[in-house]
């Protein structure tokens, strides 16, 4: 038998329905069914989230696939400006290094979540090879108002790239 303050203290909306005749606490019947049109509801519910799940995935992927072959062009449009840069103007940075040969490498990163200034850029990690010895070189191709290169400070070894078409994140 169940007194006054225990009957309270569990309180009358709970997960099964009780009988409390004659003081006592008897189950009746669990309420875990739900009705046809509930579950049919339910079902319905389910798969049109489902299906804008995967039709939101297959969309990112596709742009995913479109940013990462605009970003090796852009990688390789970048190589071919940098030799194009070594083979003219470069000539005064690297003069101990002899006449320009090419530049080598491939692959890109890109800036992390953490990037704080919120710029993009890509960064290149290559060697220009030089007759007289190799250069390792850090390319940063950055979006510009034209397409063009710089090296700021020839003794360090980092040459920037401007691409007006460059677009990240």
């Amino acid at each position: 038998m169940l007194n006054g303050s225990l009957r309270e203290s569990i309180g009358t909306e709970s997960f099964f329905n009780f009988s409390w005749s004659d003081g006592e606490a008897r189950i009746i019947e669990p309420d875990l069914c739900m009705n046809r049109k509930s579950k049919m509801g339910f079902l319905v519910a389910a798969l049109i989230l489902l299906l804008g799940v995967f039709g939101m995935w297959r969309y990112f992927d596709a742009q995913g696939e479109e940013k990462e072959e605009n970003y090796e062009r852009y990688a390789d449009e970048a190589n071919e400006m940098v030799a194009e840069f070594l083979r003219t103007e470069g000539h005064t940075a690297y003069a101990h290094r002899g006449r320009f040969v090419r530049v080598a490498g491939s692959g890109y990163a890109t800036p992390g979540p953490w990037n704080v200034h919120g710029g993009f850029y890509l960064s290149l990690d290559r060697s220009a090879y030089f007759t007289g010895g190799t250069e390792q070189l850090q390319i940063i191709v950055q979006k510009g108002d034209k397409k063009g290169v710089f090296q700021p400070r020839p003794e360090h070894r980092v040459i920037y790239v401007s691409n007006p078409d460059l677009r990240g994140g």
